[in-house]
């Protein structure tokens, strides 16, 4: 009896072994099991954050390739380089860049055109005599006479331009254009008349400057522009002081340009100001005293054909056979519009 009842006991402890054994076993391979899972996870979560990363790394790429950038100078309040938007116009630029200057020649810009990356752009100047090549292109140059690429023509290139010639700064640059403004360059060596510019710099630029007097026999827009505003005042010259605003309406023509020239024949004395309510502009004196000629020579330069006529002494073949031809047709032409005067425009005696 006793031994059945040690048999008992065994029995139950071997069991009750068993059991703890396989609990402990159970729990090992789900622990395993977790830890396995837990490490697939870890893996899964590595993998998508590297993923993620790499996407990162693609975009930050691909924006980086994708800024565009442009370059505005000349007569702009805030020249320099610009990031661009996809879709930018020439208008948003300058709006970005404080504005055109008061001497911009917005006549020659195309404010709807659309920016591409790595363009320059140089807004023109509207006291560069025959002016009249308009800008369209993806890189806008104001129309700078060149005679060739090494050149410029002192007489009529613009700020931009003119910067870009030995040791000419924003400042000498202005003063050069002043200068012409009242004293046309006969000779290349007239620059050393110019306030800051001496032998040295002269012997710098020397090569790379001309003069030209205006061989293109076209007018250009602002000799056509200020001919009709000169000829609209001496339709109104009983009228009193007229704005430019009331000019711009009746002649369908941009306000800001006609503004600038206007500007021009006021400092040349063929129309005066006065400001206020009743203010604006009109003619300096009577239309029968001013004419086509005075105008013409005031926003166009020199009415020439040939250079070599103007300046005799800057032609290099003194025996040319044309120099005939060039003078007749120089003197054909301001016989023709000194004969006219604007009185004779608005009562079409031609």
């Amino acid at each position: 009896m006793e031994t059945d009842k040690k048999d008992k006991i065994i029995i139950a402890l071997i069991i009750g072994i068993v059991i703890v054994i396989s609990r402990n076993f159970v729990s090992s391979r789900n622990n395993d099991e977790l830890v396995f899972e837990k490490q697939g996870l870890s893996i899964e979560m590595k993998s998508t954050d590297d993923k993620k990363n790499n996407d990162d790394n693609k975009l930050n790429s691909e924006s980086k390739n994708s800024i565009k950038k442009v370059h505005i100078s000349g007569e702009i309040n805030k020249p320099g380089v610009y990031q661009i938007n996809e879709d930018y116009r020439l208008e948003d630029l300058v709006n970005d860049a404080g504005g055109l200057t008061e001497n911009a020649d917005i006549d020659k810009i195309n404010l709807a055109l659309k920016l591409e990356d790595q363009m320059r752009i140089i807004i023109p100047n509207i006291n560069d005599k025959n002016n009249d090549v308009e800008v369209s292109t993806n890189q806008l140059i104001s129309p700078v006479e060149k005679i060739d690429d090494k050149k410029v023509n002192i007489n009529k290139a613009d700020k931009a331009q003119l910067m870009t010639l030995p040791n000419i700064g924003e400042k000498r640059a202005q003063a050069i254009i002043e200068y012409r403004e009242k004293n046309k360059f006969n000779k290349i060596e007239d620059i050393k008349n110019v306030s800051g510019i001496g032998d040295k710099y002269f012997e710098a630029m020397k090569d790379m400057i001309v003069i030209d007097w205006g061989v293109n026999m076209k007018l250009s827009t602002r000799g056509r522009y200020g001919l009709r505003a000169i000829h609209y005042l001496a339709e109104n010259e009983d009228n009193g002081y007229i704005s430019v605003s009331d000019i711009s309406n009746a002649l369908k023509l941009p306000e800001n340009y006609l503004e600038q020239l206007i500007r021009i024949l006021k400092r040349n004395n063929l129309v005066i100001s006065a400001r206020g309510a009743k203010g604006g502009y009109k003619l300096s004196r009577n239309s029968s005293e001013i004419t086509v000629g005075d105008v013409l020579r005031v926003l166009e330069g020199e009415m020439t054909s040939s250079e070599c006529v103007a300046d005799r002494n800057n032609c290099n073949n003194s025996e040319c056979e044309a120099y005939y031809v060039f003078a007749k047709i120089d003197d054909a032409i301001n016989k023709a519009v000194n004969s006219i005067t604007i009185k004779d425009m608005v009562n079409e005696k031609l």
